[in-house]
């Protein structure tokens, strides 16, 4: 599969064909990246993404760190160069230790739920796998490459890691969170990436006066829940009906609740922007 899809990528400012993209800018060296979605030509939840983009370069210990000034005009070029299609954008920083670092924006390949996923839920897998410091944003390709083997193989929409220990953590590229009696559970910030939707989905419980907790949960206690529900830039938040074997149920009211609450709030965004 491609990484740069559609007609044009940037590269250090500069307008590219992405048939001359080079998959040396993310497997060589350090690549911290992050991915933005695009939909109805606008990019959701902008300035999220670059805070963490920065944060991630903080944690790195690089000192290069694009503006925000900067950051907005070469996606607004990107979006321009490509007549501004949906779908997720991907921002690399590459450091390489023989060149300059690498600023990269272009287009991905994504897979969105569909309908009936988002109506019956979609089915979990696990890997034992730890992401040190979870709140580096930074490529692994031989990850990435056995979670897309896993997910090719098996009917699963999504991968959940699980520590040495027995923890599970998050899924590869969202969050986890877990119902049981009203009350919400999800793994604590420092062993996870602090993701975006995850933090709007804490918003939401506070004004909607449901109990969340952050909480160390092991896999072995997967049968303690009634419900599940992953949340990230892709899937927004999309229940799970099960999750290697155990079953949850995916219509309960709170679920479909910060579903629907969820859109209003990208709703919302939009119109201010």
């Amino acid at each position: 599969m491609k990484e740069c899809i559609h007609n044009r990528y940037i590269l250090n400012g500069e307008l590219q064909d992405c048939n001359s993209f080079n998959p040396c800018y993310l497997d060589e060296g350090i690549s911290v990246y992050e991915v933005i979605r695009v939909i109805n030509g606008l990019l959701l939840f902008k300035e999220d993404h670059y805070h963490r983009l920065i944060s991630s370069l903080d944690l790195s210990g690089q000192h290069f760190k694009p503006g925000m000034s900067e950051f907005s005009h070469y996606l607004q070029q990107l979006l321009d160069a490509n007549d501004g299609v949906d779908g997720n954008v991907k921002i690399v920083v590459n450091f390489r230790s023989d060149i300059d670092p690498c600023f990269l924006l272009y287009y991905i390949p994504h897979r969105y739920p569909t309908d009936l996923e988002y109506e019956h839920g979609i089915s979990l897998s696990t890997l034992q796998f730890v992401r040190e410091e979870p709140n580096k944003k930074i490529w692994r390709s031989g990850f990435r490459k056995k979670v897309n083997g896993i997910i090719a193989s098996t009917p699963v929409y999504e991968v959940l890691l699980v520590s040495p220990e027995g923890f599970i953590t998050e899924a590869s590229k969202a969050n986890i969170f877990f119902l049981k009696e009203e009350t919400l559970f999800t793994p604590p910030a420092g062993t996870v990436l602090a993701g975006i939707t995850r933090k709007y989905i804490f918003s939401l419980c506070e004004q909607l006066g449901i109990p969340l907790y952050e909480k160390n949960i092991l896999y072995n206690e997967l049968d303690d829940f009634t419900g599940a529900f992953i949340t990230g830039t892709s899937p927004k938040v999309l229940p799970a009906k099960g999750i290697n074997g155990v079953r949850y149920d995916v219509g309960h009211q709170m679920i479909r609740q910060l579903m629907l609450e969820f859109e209003r709030i990208i709703g919302e965004y939009f119109r201010n922007c």
